[in-house]
């Protein structure tokens, strides 16, 4: 009985009186078993899978298929930034991040600093500079420039008079022509205000891609005031060329005297990365006092 794997006999009934009786099954109980119908018969002979060997393969049946998908460019994984605050807006955020992360509308987003409707939402403040054909120097569209606008967006649209670049009388006529209520808030101004208004006011400059010119659209509505003066100051002018623009240098000199020892030759963007001079501060302050 000890030598087979199986009996099947007619005359055999399951007793398993005859394997009790086996003097091989007493040193070690492996003569017969009973097993299910289902279950597989044990081959004595055969040589089990070395622990090593199945877990190597274990371990590859997991791996292959993932990195077979990243030598097939399919499996990739996507670095998600967090915005906690105003603070983590860069310029390589996109205009799609700023519209999820801080809840602000599209179109708002889009007029109030002159972004054309064809720009995809998926752009970077970046490549919106780049496409519109600013220089980054004059920050009319800036990483800094929109945090400031989340920031203020909740005010009274009456406290722009406080931190406008653009003269006070131009600011007014631009309020007017929102058709905005006194106790509106800066975005709901920023959303029906004429097309890159609030990038004016906040820099000085309007963006270069507004389909419509804002200072006549706001002139017309006005109560007759002329066009606000026109002085192109950017990051590469120089300090000579903006002295040149002014009426009275002492007067400049008072208004920046830090900036008395610098050369002629030192450019806008020189003196703002050396004093924190912001380029729309000396543009504003020549708009004033320009010749």
């Amino acid at each position: 009985m000890s030598e087979k794997q199986t009996v099947r006999d007619l005359e055999c009934i399951r007793c398993m009186q005859c394997v009790e009786a086996c003097p091989v099954n007493q040193s070690e109980p492996s003569t017969l078993k009973v097993r299910g119908l289902w279950a597989r018969a044990t081959n004595r002979n055969a040589k089990g899978v070395p622990i090593k060997a199945y877990l190597s393969l274990a371990l590859l049946a997991f791996l292959l298929p993932i990195l077979l998908s990243l030598m097939a460019g399919v499996f990739a994984t996507e670095k998600v930034r967090v915005y906690e605050t105003i603070d983590d807006i860069k310029g390589s955020t996109t205009l799609r991040e700023i519209i999820t992360h801080y809840e602000l509308p599209e179109r708002t987003l889009y007029n109030a600093f002159g972004i054309p409707d064809s720009m995809a939402a998926d752009t970077k403040i970046k490549e919106v500079i780049s496409s519109m054909g600013l220089n980054e120097a004059d920050e009319i569209i800036s990483p800094e420039r929109i945090r400031t606008f989340l920031e203020i967006r909740d005010q009274p649209v009456s406290e722009l008079k406080n931190i406008a670049q653009a003269e006070i009388s131009g600011l007014e006529d631009l309020i007017k022509s929102a058709g905005v209520k006194p106790g509106s808030t800066i975005e709901e101004f920023a959303e029906k205000s004429p097309r890159g208004a609030l990038a004016y006011i906040l820099s000085g400059s309007w963006p270069k891609e507004s389909s419509v010119d804002p200072t006549e659209e706001a002139t017309a509505v006005s109560t007759g005031l002329g066009a606000l003066p026109s002085i192109d100051v950017k990051g590469s002018t120089t300090w000579g060329e903006v002295k040149a623009m002014v009426k009275d240098v002492n007067d400049l000199y008072q208004r920046f005297p830090m900036l008395q020892a610098e050369p002629d030759s030192a450019t806008v963007k020189t003196l703002k990365e050396k004093y924190g001079i912001e380029v729309s501060e000396i543009k504003s302050y020549a708009q004033d006092h320009t010749k």
